[in-house]
């Protein structure tokens, strides 16, 4: 595995691309449901896990939601704030999903992107992820998540078990990944 040395605007520019085209299935997979966009979906508060530069965090920000992210790269989340601007910069923080610094059910929407490249090494990041903080990463991404809030990960594969009462009510299978949004039982 090929371990990056850091964020060059390329990274970016791919990185801005990939987010226009998911914006576009998330409006479609919340309209097809009967949600709105993005208020409906992103009611409350939002946690971005992995967030890398936080370029989602600072557009759902942009957009007057009440959003976070984490990541446990320092270099990336620095980069974001100073290249997205998000409302809120403390928002954006430095930290590991398998022990997120939030009171339990925090969030109504959770998100994740590539999450499971990440888990089980198949990109080069400039942090692994410790596989012995895999099953606690599933635990504390249940934890936050509010009863009746909602998952959304845009992933070829989940690379752990989500409890039992979290019910898939979502799936789509654009040509390069998979969307899926399950939601936590009241």
């Amino acid at each position: 595995m090929r371990v990056s040395a850091g964020y060059a605007p390329s990274n970016h520019a791919i990185m801005e691309t990939m987010l226009g085209g998911w914006n576009l299935l998330v409006k479609k997979a919340f309209q097809s449901l009967g949600y709105g966009f993005p208020d409906t979906f992103f009611r409350g508060r939002s946690l971005d896990i992995g967030c890398g530069t936080g370029f989602l965090t600072a557009a759902l920000q942009d957009g007057r939601i009440d959003a976070y992210g984490i990541d446990p790269d320092r270099d990336a989340t620095e980069y974001g704030i100073k290249h997205y601007k998000p409302r809120n910069p403390r928002n954006l923080i430095v930290g590991s999903m398998a022990s997120l610094p939030f009171k339990d059910e925090t969030f109504y929407t959770v998100t994740t992107c590539n999450l499971s490249d990440v888990v089980n090494g198949n990109i080069g990041t400039r942090i692994p992820f410790p596989k012995e903080e895999k099953p606690n990463a599933s635990r504390e991404l249940y934890r936050v998540l509010e009863r009746g809030g909602l998952y959304m990960a845009f992933d070829e594969d989940i690379p752990f078990d989500l409890p039992e009462d979290m019910t898939l009510i979502y799936e789509n299978h654009p040509r390069w990944t998979v969307f899926r949004i399950w939601q936590k039982r009241l």
